[in-house]
């Protein structure tokens, strides 16, 4: 115990306050109950805040916060006993309380409050008595209720299996909340609040309610200004239960007690509809006290000190500095001032004629207002990242690193691993609730305190380089900018007073990691630290158990005067208590920078056992001559190689479409839009987004991660590079994923991490299997690399001898036979399929269920597969086809039901099967599945008669104007517990998959559309997912971030009961829809892959150049400029009608003799392929001109 912490214990409780008595982390049996941790110049977001009222007046309560946060003044705190404690204060002039916490049992604890108003405050009285005040108070817990380390993997994740209600009681209101994800030791935890002698009046269950949207810029609390919490449940990503009592009155010399409980149980296997009784609360509350007050009578005389009921805590030092003060947040930039610093602009977004939003020509900046950041549910954010070489592939010791426009800086830092690597820590929220997270800066202000800096009026993103601008009190501009290097593990943070203004003082803070998690009892070793470098190493319990133990961070500061510390700046006696926080306080100037770079294996550490150690003098000597980076040159490495993974796509506009715009042209008028520069600017940007997925595997929302999921690997990063036709770097993905396969089992894991880092799931989905060699028939069919086969590779199990590809395909190939039900060539669900939230609920499930959408993918790898291997292994070539046709077979005959394919089947005792996700099932509700109907057309595993049924069905009973739905109806949510499928039924919150608009599954039903020649409806549907110009396709989607890829677009619905009751609706386009979790996912390689082979109908093979385009008839005119396999193309497209097709081809003005037609397309006519010893030659200057002329196909 000391003044910065303390802990509390009682059976496998274990609860630690910091010295002012704000929650720590409250641990139960390694169940974490808070979801944030309190840390001591960063407190939690639990509080307690007293309002008081003065009787006839209107205006807004005094509020006064009792626990939590950081005031100029801490309270006086006694520990009591060893299971509770004191806090003693003021609330307001004459008003004295004591706030009690004592952990009666290691399951129920109490928050007791007793407010005192000192006799004849006022010194005045009316006519008809003193006067009277009256106060509510309101009391705030934020959620984990998961196993530790899964809460302090994704707060946000956990939050949507927390099932949150409320029941009304004699007390008023009485808040549960239930995790239905099952936790370690079979558990499902469980907590119950209320309070036991008042009413509670009303109440939240979210912090974005509680908070509100504008606490990420001021801190200001939107609960505390309402007079009403109100009372409606918000199933959030963020949960944090808010308790609002009854108002009461409190008269001169009178004295009121509030106690508010939590009980908690660890086992709550079934959901509760109504609240445990309060009788065993309330009896162990008055025991608990009458036994501190007998104690304290025992004591007698006794100084306090030596009482066993009250123990001082020496904690006045544990107050905020008064030089901090309030956050500080720019005004809006005028438009003459947006202007002058971006002259040009394109993709300009407007609201009621403000301007949101916009980009800038040729380099693709998006460049964002402080209006729009308010608008905003997830704030803007940027993953920069060391991009791939193209030719040289991934590099171990890839840096990425996080910012978020309200004012983080960098934040997931990492150098290698995302997941283990952390040199600066995440933030933990969507509005900014821990202040102390990632990397901040504090300005000193006019008034001389120093004020975080939030909101600034401008935010400015490219792939490796973003920029702030704040207009200051004195109407000068700061710019701050972060710096990735393109092409090495460095980054750079620049900090720039506008030319003549005066000299300022600046904190800038690091909360560090090394490691996984920030952990103050294990803080990173600080090496050294000299002439402003310092250099960091994990502390010896990080490394200890890391494959990279010499792995390093240093970090150098150059063009100020700093002094290094920790957090003893933000107290009142400038004692350091938390070695997490890096502070290098800046002497007055008018700029800086600090540089940060580290590598994976740098020279060991002499000594682990020490908190600082000794270093080489030419280790030293590195960092001291560490420069920091241009932004303006780093800008263009990046784009540069952006530009080569997308090989130099550009889509340009027919010359006579719309008014030609010069390189110099000012502002375009609000709703002004180019679609081809609409594709070119999302394209670039999702170009950077599939190299975040596949180089540094996290996303904003997940910052966890560091794995490759098979099947994800297999689909955004692979097509996205088979596409470009990059196959040296295809190959080594290709290697490296063959490599993590089990010999044992034939199969892969459902992911695993491809560093040194021997970590994988340990099991699969039934559809994993499929993906590699899906991916290994592409490759060999589009590269002709044939001698791949006979590379030696290693397995996934340590102690495996390594044997050529073809073993593993062999391997791999026996899960077709393996898997087939008894009697049929029908494959078992087992772990689930692509739907994640499909997972079976019972094993029964697993051995007896059959995806349909399975059983199509697995054809079609087959398919693939036995034409790939045809010329190097004609006999498992042979086995393959042998196999799809089978499978071919038995999906026609069990999985199509009265003309509609069944999302499952399940096999009954006599053999036969019945249809789930299909209109024959009553038991989910759910009557169609959009996975199988696209699946089995792409497989080409229909005839074309059902595939027309197919998209019919689709567009009737799945299309939705934001997108299309992965089923007809939600899945039922019988209070979280899984009866059919786990994910799906347990999932309290309505995004991601379970909203049912996955953007994945939308880009393969543009795969689809493809596949059918639907030109219109093609190009109508990609312009529902690009968040560019959204707003213009989508009238009822939400303001949302332009730039990176959402993964998922979510009902504006606050819990599942709502969902199911308002879904039609989504139909309609009548129910608001926000976008989901961003970048981490297969969806932009995707994407990208489609426009360009698909809609744009460009494939480039080893031996052919293959033209199919499928484009609507407002493309007449467009034109592409391509570059790849040593080829420099310009294709114009010539479209006569809709839904047309090609069947004409001009090559640098002559007619393309030796083009001939495609024929592998069962579905419709179309397309040509050329023999590329025909392609003449060409140079970046000089291409070949390809003009392709496409008409109505008058087949159908």
């Amino acid at each position: 115990m000391n003044d910065s912490s303390f802990t509390l214990k009682k059976g496998e409780s274990a609860f630690s306050f910091l010295g002012n008595g704000s929650p720590a982390e409250l641990l139960s049996g390694g169940i974490r109950l808070n979801a944030y941790a309190g840390l001591a110049a960063d407190p939690s977001p639990m509080g307690i805040w007293l309002r008081l009222y003065q009787q006839g007046e209107s205006a807004l309560p005094m509020v006064s916060q009792l626990l939590g946060g950081f005031p100029t003044t801490a309270p006086q705190l006694s520990l009591e006993r060893e299971d509770g404690f004191c806090l003693q204060g003021q609330a307001a002039p004459g008003l004295d309380y004591t706030l009690r916490f004592f952990l009666a049992e290691e399951t129920l604890w109490f928050w007791d409050l007793k407010l005192r108003r000192e006799p004849d405050t006022d010194r005045t009285v009316e006519e008809n008595g003193p006067i009277s005040w009256s106060f509510d108070v309101i009391y705030g817990q934020d959620l984990g209720l998961a196993d530790r380390a899964t809460v302090l993997t994704n707060e946000l994740y956990v939050s949507q299996y927390l099932d949150r209600r409320a029941c009304q009681t004699e007390q008023g209101w009485t808040l549960m909340a239930r995790q239905n994800l099952q936790q370690s030791q079979d558990r499902f935890p469980f907590l119950q609040e209320g309070l036991l002698n008042a009413r509670v009046a009303g109440f939240k269950t979210d912090a974005a309610d509680f908070f509100g949207p504008d606490f990420k810029a001021g801190r200001q609390i939107a609960g505390l200004s309402a007079p009403q919490l109100g009372s409606r449940i918000n199933q959030g990503e963020m949960a944090y239960t808010a308790l609002q009592s009854e108002r009461l009155t409190l008269l001169p010399g009178q004295e009121r007690e509030l106690t508010f409980y939590g009980l908690y149980q660890p086992r709550q296997t079934q959901a509760r509809q109504k609240p445990y009784p309060l009788t065993a609360c309330l009896q162990s509350a008055q025991s608990w006290l009458d036994t501190l007050s007998l104690t304290r009578s025992a004591a007698g005389a006794k100084e306090l000190s030596q009482t066993p009921a009250s123990r001082p805590l020496a904690n006045d030092g544990f107050a905020r500095s008064r030089l901090i003060g309030d956050p500080y947040q720019s005004p809006d930039a005028e438009a003459d001032e947006v202007a002058g610093f971006y002259p040009r602009q394109i993709l300009s977004e407007y609201n009621d004629g403000k301007l949101l939003s916009f980009f800038t020509p040729g380099d693709y900046r998006h460049v964002v207002t402080r209006y729009k950041e308010q608008l905003l549910r997830r704030p803007h954010g940027l993953i920069m990242l060391n991009l791939p070489d193209v030719d040289q592939g991934l590099t171990e010791d890839c840096l990425a690193s996080t910012n978020y426009m309200y004012g983080l800086f960098n934040a997931q830092t990492v150098i290698g691993n995302s997941s283990f690597h952390k040199v600066i820590s995440a933030s933990r929220s969507l509005i900014n609730l821990q202040y102390s997270s990632g990397q901040r800066l504090w300005i000193q202000g006019q008034d001389g305190c120093f004020h975080l800096l939030t909101l600034p009026a401008l935010y400015e993103m490219s792939p490796s380089v973003c920029r702030w601008r704040y207009k200051l009190e004195d109407h000068s501009w700061l710019e701050i900018t972060s710096t990735v290097a393109a092409d090495r593990p460095v980054m750079t943070l620049k900090v720039q007073l506008e030319t003549g203004s005066p000299a300022r003082a600046f904190w800038l803070t690091q909360r560090l990691v090394m490691g996984e998690h920030e952990d103050p009892a294990n803080p990173p070793r600080l090496a050294w630290q000299t002439d402003g470098c310092v250099r960091l190493r994990p502390s010896q319990k990080q490394a200890a158990s890391s494959p990279y133990p010499d792995w390093y961070a240093d970090l150098k500061l150059a063009g100020g005067q700093a002094q290094w510390g920790r957090d003893g700046v933000f107290f009142a006696d400038g004692k350091d208590r938390d070695a997490t926080l890096l502070t290098a306080r800046i002497a007055p100037t008018t700029g800086f920078t600090l540089t940060l770079t580290g590598s994976l294996s740098g020279p060991a550490v002499t000594d682990l056992n020490t908190a600082t150690a000794s270093e080489p003098a030419s280790v030293m000597s590195s960092c001291l001559s560490l420069q920091a980076l241009d932004p303006a040159v780093e800008n263009r490495l990046a784009n540069a190689r952006l530009r080569r993974l997308i090989n130099h796509f550009e889509l340009q506009p027919a010359p006579t479409a719309g008014r030609v715009v010069n390189a110099d042209q000012a502002v375009p008028l609000p709703g002004e839009s180019c679609p081809t520069e609409q594709i070119n600017a999302q394209m670039f940007w999702y170009a950077h987004n599939a190299m975040v997925h596949l180089a540094s595997p996290h996303g904003l929302e997940q910052p966890g991660g560091a794995a490759w999921g098979t099947r994800d690997i297999c689909q955004g990063p692979f097509e996205f590079l088979l596409a470009g036709g990059h196959y040296a770097f295809l190959r080594q993905i290709l290697c490296r994923v063959f490599a993590h396969q089990s010999q044992t089992s034939g199969q892969w894991p459902q992911w695993f991490m491809f560093d040194r880092y021997r970590m994988d799931a340990g099991s699969c989905h039934g559809d994993v299997v499929f993906w590699p060699l899906k991916c290994a028939a592409e490759y060999l069919l589009a590269s002709g690399d044939q001698a791949i086969l006979q590379t030696s590779l290693p397995y996934l199990e340590p102690d495996s001898q390594p044997e050529s590809l073809l073993q593993h395909l062999k391997r791999a190939a026996d899960q077709y036979e393996r898997r087939f039900l008894p009697g049929t060539a029908l494959l078992s669900y087992a772990g689930g399929d692509w739907d994640d939230t499909l997972q079976p609920a019972t094993q029964a499930l697993k051995e007896g269920l059959v995806s349909s959408w399975t059983q199509a993918l697995a054809y079609q790898s087959a398919t693939e597969l036995a034409r790939a291997l045809q010329p190097g292994a004609p006999h498992l070539a042979g086995r393959l086809a042998e196999l799809a046709a089978s499978i071919r077979a038995d999906f026609n005959r069990y999985l199509i039901v009265d003309g509609v394919i069944a999302g499952f089947v399940r096999r009954q005792p006599d053999g036969s099967f019945f249809p789930l996700l299909h209109p024959a099932d009553q038991r989910t509700g759910i009557h169609y599945r959009l996975l199988p109907m696209d699946q089995s057309i792409t497989s080409e595993l229909v005839s074309q008669t059902q595939a027309r049924r197919n998209l019919k069905l689709i567009r009737q009973q799945l299309w939705c104007p934001d997108g299309v739905r992965l089923m007809s109806a939600p899945a039922q949510y019988t209070d979280g517990i899984p009866r059919l499928f786990q994910r799906a039924e347990q999932a309290a919150n309505v995004g991601r998959e379970i909203s049912l608009q996955y953007t994945h599954a939308h880009i393969r039903y543009l795969e689809t559309l493809a596949k059918m020649g639907e030109g219109e409806a093609c190009w109508d549907n990609l312009e529902r997912i690009l968040p560019i110009g959204l707003s213009q396709k989508v009238p009822n989607a939400a303001c949302r971030q332009s730039n990176l890829y959402f993964s998922s677009s979510d009902p504006d619905v606050p819990d599942r009961m709502s969902f199911a009751r308002q879904f039609k609706l989504l139909r309609q386009g009548q129910l608001r829809v926000e976008g989901g979790w961003r970048l981490y996912s297969s969806g932009p390689g995707i994407l990208y892959a489609e426009l360009l082979t698909l809609l744009l109908g460009l494939r480039l093979t080893h031996d052919q150049l293959i033209l199919d385009p499928v484009l609507p008839q407002r493309a007449d005119g467009w034109s592409l400029n391509w570059a790849g396999g040593g080829h420099y193309l310009h294709l114009t497209y010539h479209i006569a009608g809709p839904d047309s097709h090609l069947i004409r081809l001009r090559i640098n003005g002559s007619e393309g003799i030796g083009a001939q037609p495609l024929a592998d397309n069962p579905y419709r006519g179309g397309g040509l392929f050329l023999p590329l010893d025909q392609l003449p030659a060409s140079q970046p200057d000089q291409p070949v001109r390809l003009e392709l002329y496409c008409q109505p196909d008058n087949c159908r």
